[in-house]
C-alpha cells in the first residue's frame, strides 16, 4: 500500500513553498519524464494556490488590524510599533 495522506492539517506557507521548490528542482533536473513533469507541475500549481490563499488571509488580517473605529485605514508609524 502507498502512503496514506492525512488531510487533518493543511500545509503551512513555509511547507508549501519548500514543496514547490523541490518540484521546481526536480523538473529543472531534466531527469523526469514529461508525464511526471506535468503531474508535478499540477501539484505545484495547487501548492501555489495554497500559498496565495494564505497570503490573502494574512493581508485581510493586517487590514483588519490597521483600521480605526470608523473603518478607515490608519498608518502605524515605525516608531509607534517599536514603542509598544
Amino acid at each position: 500500500m502507498g502512503k496514506a495522506r492525512t488531510r487533518d492539517k493543511p500545509l503551512k506557507f513555509e511547507q508549501a513553498i519548500e514543496k514547490v521548490e523541490a518540484i521546481i528542482d526536480q523538473i529543472d533536473s531534466g531527469e523526469v519524464e514529461l508525464e511526471q513533469c506535468l503531474t508535478q507541475y499540477e501539484a505545484g500549481v495547487k501548492l501555489l494556490n495554497r500559498c496565495y490563499s494564505i497570503l490573502s488571509a494574512a493581508e485581510r488580517k493586517i487590514a483588519e488590524l490597521t483600521t480605526d473605529a470608523q473603518g478607515k485605514l490608519k498608518i502605524v508609524e515605525t516608531s509607534d510599533r517599536n514603542d509598544k
